[in-house]
């Protein structure tokens, strides 16, 4: 749908009207692009038609009144469940980085509550889908409050929570099982039914189902009872005390299970920066295959704090093990060099045991920083192609050229490579704040 100088006339209004109607009220994901259709933002909604409807109302915050006026076409695309639409949200987020998307432009993701499929499962956070048999139950927006959840679970129900091999049996069981909060499969043998049940009930009480907890519990205190097993029947009521307890706190969150249906549509998405990468190699007429991509940033104030970092991208997705970050130590900081810092970052990193794993560096500035790093580079004797992007016209520069290469803004290719850029520079930052912040501390 075209919109146009936001319905100046009636003939606009009326067709914005039609194209609402059309939208269904159906959970899923809308995109708004400006008039060069480019996506400058994405959204979830559990009902489409209301919430575009919503945008173009009188503007209740500064982001939606600096927003609306740049949107001159929507689109959408419907999911089947509020869950799916969530999952899509964030991944396409990441994929094209619209300028008006913030929260979920870095490689940070929703975490979740996983539950690992093996004889004593256990339960932990994370933030990686991985296509595996466990079941992992999320999105969580609020960290703070899984925390809590994760730590209930640990002490409402006695199951294993260290990382001990229990493929062979412990001398002795540890704390957690006299303190009571462990049933130690690493020294019994515990029936593993009688586990499953337990991670059974972990699963109801993570989706809040304490009225189903209570009443199967109260049903089996008094089997228990009846067959004489007062220590398992104690367990059960004390569960059942702790949960009346949390019966009136607050978790404003929705709990949904994962499907491997949804990881199979995100990792489409993420097949497609493989072939960016592709045309990344034929488009700067590189001499080899490219696959991984480490970019570079210094961070400073007037020479102070200064600090660099590199960040290496696999497959155009960010590799964190790979990250690295340096302080810098043979510049002079009374005054700020940032060429000269580069130079030393980039000295460091050539050094380092896993630079033969780069196919190719991306430094963060112009023609004169990539002439900087190219002499490291051949001090180095390396052979490891190195381009630079410029802000503002985002010219793309590379050795023994004279002019640089600009892309057309929405260019997929483009998008990646500031991808990177951004990540290091944020990366940098980062560190430069943190060290910042223990030097105020320390005064």
């Amino acid at each position: 749908m075209l919109i146009d100088n936001l319905f100046e006339t009636q003939d606009i209004r009326e067709k914005f009207k039609k194209f609402l109607q059309d939208i269904p009220n159906s959970p899923g994901v809308y995109f708004y692009k400006d008039v060069k259709n480019t996506i400058i933002y994405i959204g979830k909604a559990k009902n489409l038609r209301k919430r575009i409807f919503s945008y173009f109302r009188k503007a209740n915050d500064f982001k939606t009144a600096i927003l609306v006026p740049n949107i001159r076409y929507i689109d959408f695309m419907v999911t089947d469940t509020e869950e799916e639409a969530l999952l899509w949200e964030n991944t396409l987020i990441k994929r094209f980085m619209p300028r008006y998307n913030i929260d979920l432009k870095d490689d940070k993701t929703y975490p979740y509550l996983k539950i690992t499929n093996e004889k004593y499962p256990k339960i932990y956070i994370t933030r990686k889908i991985d296509d595996d048999d466990a079941e992992y139950f999320g999105p969580y927006v609020d960290v703070a409050t899984l925390k809590d959840i994760l730590f209930l679970v640990k002490k409402v129900f006695n199951i294993w929570k260290c990382r001990k091999n229990l493929t062979k049996k412990e001398k002795r069981p540890c704390l957690n099982y006299f303190m009571g909060r462990c049933l130690a499969p690493c020294y019994f043998d515990i029936d593993e039914k009688y586990y499953k049940n337990i991670i059974n009930d972990i699963k109801d009480f993570i989706k809040f189902d304490y009225k189903k907890l209570i009443k199967r519990w109260t049903k089996d205190i008094k089997d228990y009872s009846n067959k004489m097993e007062f220590e398992k029947a104690e367990v059960l009521k004390q569960k059942i005390l702790a949960i009346n307890k949390l019966k009136n706190r607050s978790f404003d969150i929705k709990v949904w299970k994962i499907k491997k249906t949804d990881l199979e549509k995100i990792q489409q998405i993420y097949q497609g920066k493989k072939d960016e990468l592709a045309k990344l190699e034929n488009i700067l007429s590189l001499p080899k295959k490219i696959k991984t991509i480490a970019g570079f940033d210094i961070s400073n104030i007037s020479g102070k704090y200064a600090v660099g970092s590199r960040v290496v991208f696999v497959d155009g997705k960010p590799c964190k093990s790979m990250y690295r970050k340096y302080k810098i130590k043979t510049v002079c900081l009374d005054k700020p060099n940032d060429f000269a810092m580069m130079a030393e970052v980039l000295d460091r990193s050539l050094n380092a045991s896993d630079i033969d794993k780069i196919d190719l560096i991306l430094i963060d500035g112009g023609k004169g920083q990539l002439n900087a790093a190219v002499q490291i580079m051949r001090r180095h004797k390396k052979d490891i192609p190195i381009i630079s992007i410029a802000k503002k016209q985002e010219i793309i520069f590379l050795e023994n050229q004279k002019n640089g290469i600009q892309l057309e803004m929405d260019s997929e290719i483009l998008k990646l490579i500031r991808y990177i850029r951004d990540e290091s520079h944020r990366f940098a930052i980062s560190y430069h704040r943190k060290l910042r912040s223990k030097n105020f501390l320390k005064t």
